[in-house]
């Protein structure tokens, strides 16, 4: 299959070579590799140019007129690819040779896998930074000991997930996702959406393929660690590992609350997205799922606004009804498709409806809700709920 890679550069001069040198060396060569730079100041631009004279792939080179930030380079840099898969590219990383090859090969053997990401090494040239298993999060820079570590769980094994199997949570890094280049047909609907971890903001390139991919189709795992991680202190986004004492962990718990709100808005509007998609030529099949996540999302948009409510409503009657609405829903047990894990509802009576307006929590990190659970698909299709 030919896959297309996509580059968003900024500064990338420093490390640049080696992730271009990496692409060299594929096993399966690139397609093309196409590179979006948004406004660099370094060398950047040169050493792509000297890259591309003895490259044995097409590389071609786009220079923004105007600063467009990560979110709308990468995604810029996805609509000028031709390939059939499209491969998400830090200018920072290394890629294992065989990337592209074991890549390519997931969405050969199930026409329904619409994204493919795998594991990945952490690594730094400091002993300052590294990493531990568990999914890249916006906004951090993990820091223990040691030089390297492991993206995700190594006992975690290969997969392939049925459509609505994960949590919007449940987020890929972009660097280690490879998609169907079909799936850009719906590209304008992002526009219209709303970033689940920062205010004021569109999903940003892998939050988006991600929803879509894995609400219309198939997401493919492969364990091993295709892409060696860079850490450094320039990372946008990074891994953070902090070791905490039980006694913080234990105050930590009982002050994070995350903004309930927010994620309401955030699903509603992509719960829209997904129902607009289901009007595209996207074929009977797909289009039926689309609708089905939208439904989904709505009821999960619906979820979370009662569950701000429980915390942030002025009369505590006002809170008590909202949670009594989310238990006689069954949102604290496994009677829909998303719903809370059963230590959500102790946590929401406690702090929301008997404390209430301790704090507005903040749109950032403290929006991950790590409460929120799935029903396997299988069990859905056998209960005929949503």
């Amino acid at each position: 299959m030919r896959v297309s890679v996509a580059v968003a550069t900024y500064n990338g001069a420093p490390y640049l070579g080696e992730q271009l040198e990496s692409l060299a060396r594929q096993t399966l060569a690139p397609f093309e590799l196409i590179v979006c730079d948004d406004g660099s100041s370094d060398v950047t631009l040169e050493i792509i140019r000297t890259f591309s004279r003895s490259a044995s792939f097409p590389v071609r080179i786009f220079q923004n007129e105007q600063r467009l930030n990560f979110r709308k380079n990468f995604m810029q840099a996805a609509g000028h690819c031709t390939g059939d898969l499209i491969a998400f590219c830090d200018q920072d990383d290394i890629w294992r040779s065989d990337k592209l090859a074991l890549v390519a090969s997931a969405f050969e053997m199930d026409e329904d896998v619409l994204l493919v990401h795998h594991n990945a090494r952490i690594f730094s040239t400091t002993s300052a930074v590294t990493g531990a298993h568990g999914a890249a999060a916006p906004h951090t820079v993990r820091r223990v000991r040691g030089v390297t570590g492991s993206l995700f769980d190594p006992r975690k094994l290969s997969s392939v997930e049925p459509p609505l199997s994960r949590t919007p949570f449940d987020l890929p890094p972009g660097f280690t996702q490879t998609f169907r280049r079909s799936l850009l047909m719906l590209s304008p609907l992002r526009d219209a959406t709303l970033d689940y971890w920062a205010a004021g903001e569109a999903l940003a390139h892998d939050q988006w393929i991600y929803i879509l991919a894995s609400s219309l189709g198939k997401v493919s795992y492969i364990a091993h660690q295709l892409v060696d991680y860079r850490q450094h202190e320039a990372n946008l986004y990074g891994m953070k590992v902090e070791k905490h004492s039980i006694f913080r962990k234990l105050v930590g718990r009982l002050t994070g609350y995350r903004d309930y709100g927010h994620l309401s808005l955030a699903f509603s509007s992509i719960s829209r997205a997904l129902a607009a998609a289901s009007a595209y030529p996207l074929g009977d099949l797909r289009a039926g799922r689309a609708a089905e996540a939208s439904r989904c999302y709505a009821l999960l948009s619906q979820a979370y606004g009662y569950r701000s409510r429980a915390y942030c409503a002025a009369a505590p009657r006002e809170r008590a009804g909202a949670w009594l609405r989310l238990c006689s829903e069954g949102r604290y047990r496994s009677g829909s498709r998303f719903f809370f894990s059963n230590g959500a509802i102790v946590y929401d009576f406690i702090h929301g409806v008997c404390r209430g307006r301790l704090r507005h929590p903040h749109v950032g990190l403290s929006a991950n809700d790590p409460s929120l659970r799935l029903v396997p698909k299988s069990r859905m299709d056998r209960s005929h709920a949503i």
